[in-house]
């Protein structure tokens, strides 16, 4: 039998995805939303891939900040890691002033027609880090044919089209935020131009966070989602579930232990007039925390009981933003973010001082200068709470200027 060679196009795109599919994912805890991130409609039409597409677009941001020293993250804002009574304090608890450049990012994005439609391949190499240096790393390497994505891209559990406008690199502490590698398809459910519908189903990569003193984590089974979301001219509505399984080895007890994560996340934006707009998301589930932007990269997915078992921790987290427009040229955005882990009976595995709760604020003000070109202030205030009740705040303001080619 003679197999017929693969066109050249269908060829590179193929190397494209299976390289995609091999990126070493980056342990960021937040990063904003990329403006051509697949979205619930392009992932089930395919047919924003039909518009034109520059190969090369540069987004650069300066930032001059003045912050507590309490704020242990310079560049992001993460009340997390206020410290509490208890843990070692900062040299000094005066006030700082930082300037960076670190925000910034290089994408590269082609289409190519294929006997089996226009497939894109999209990368975008990030310079953001929690912390006052320079270092690039991959933000998105995927590849998308119709209704399927594959590759290193936002999880389908997560909203970017509901993230608010934030200066702040982070954004809100219960935003639901993860970057991984995913395969998923989308599908449109109805036709109505009034109100349109899409439904999309993925498999993504695990990776369970336990305490560092109880057991090795591993990851039997991939994170499953499915989401769905209506939009129309009003704005959109989302709603995503999660199901995953959390587990861990115990070496010295040579167990092993698996707890269920479930998880909901509704999300929506609403424009109310012509120039103001309003984004809320609400989160909660057990054994998720993976995928909360203050808890992304910690311990607080599961904790090991007296016995050895894994308990899968509660979380529960929302946010509210409301941008006023001011004039066309100006606008202002107020966020404030909540949220909380109910892990109080697991101060042995955690730390007296791990997290329980904390709140977030905001408020900026944006000019539109030139087109692709903004300025703003912003002024920020986190909370901390953690088990043994001890809690910490911390302010800062900053300033960032953005520019887009």
């Amino acid at each position: 039998m003679t197999l017929k060679p693969l066109s050249p196009t269908l060829r590179r795109g193929v190397i494209a995805l299976l390289s995609a599919l091999s990126t070493g994912a980056w342990e960021a805890q937040a990063h904003p939303p990329e403006p051509d991130v697949p979205t619930a409609a392009a992932d089930a039409t395919g047919m924003e891939d039909e518009a034109p597409r520059r190969p090369f677009v540069e987004w650069s941001v300066a930032n001059l900040g003045v912050t507590s020293q309490r704020m242990e993250t310079p560049t992001w804002t993460f009340p997390s890691s206020l410290p509490v009574q208890g843990e070692e304090p900062p040299e000094s608890t005066s006030t700082q002033t930082l300037a960076i450049a670190n925000p910034a990012d290089v994408s590269v994005d082609f289409n190519g027609q294929t006997d089996l439609g226009v497939l894109r391949l999209h990368f975008n190499a990030g310079f953001a880090q929690p912390h006052a240096s320079v270092g690039i790393h991959a933000s998105y390497a995927y590849a998308r044919l119709g209704g399927f994505v594959a590759g290193f891209a936002d999880s389908t559990f997560a909203d970017a089209d509901a993230y608010p406008g934030t200066l702040d690199f982070a954004g809100p502490n219960a935003l639901v935020f993860q970057k991984h590698v995913v395969l998923r398809y989308g599908h449109p459910l109805n036709p109505d131009e009034g109100v349109r519908m899409f439904l999309q189903v993925a498999l993504e990569e695990p990776g369970a966070n336990l305490p560092t003193s109880g057991q090795t984590p591993r990851d039997p089974v991939p994170d499953g989602i499915v989401s769905w979301r209506a939009e129309s001219d009003w704005g959109h509505l989302q709603l995503a579930g999660l199901i995953r399984a959390v587990s861990g080895r115990d070496m010295e007890r040579e167990t092993r232990d698996t707890a269920l994560g479930l998880g909901g996340n509704l999300t929506g934006a609403c424009h109310v007039g012509d120039r103001h707009r309003l984004q809320l998301g609400i989160t909660g589930g057990q054994g998720i925390a993976a995928y909360v932007n203050e808890l992304g990269d910690s311990q607080y997915d599961a904790a090991p009981e007296v016995d050895g078992s894994l308990d899968a921790l509660p979380v529960l987290g929302g946010y509210a933003a409301f941008t006023y427009g001011w004039t066309e040229m100006l606008s202002s955005t107020a966020t404030y973010g909540w949220l909380r882990v109910w892990d109080r009976a697991h101060g042995e595995s955690l730390g007296d001082t791990g997290f329980r709760r904390s709140q977030y604020a905001s408020l900026n003000l944006v000019a539109d200068l030139v087109e692709g070109t903004q300025a703003g202030v912003e002024g920020l205030w986190g909370y901390s709470r953690a088990i043994n009740n001890e809690s910490s705040h911390a302010l800062r303001i900053q300033f960032a200027f953005q520019y887009r080619y």
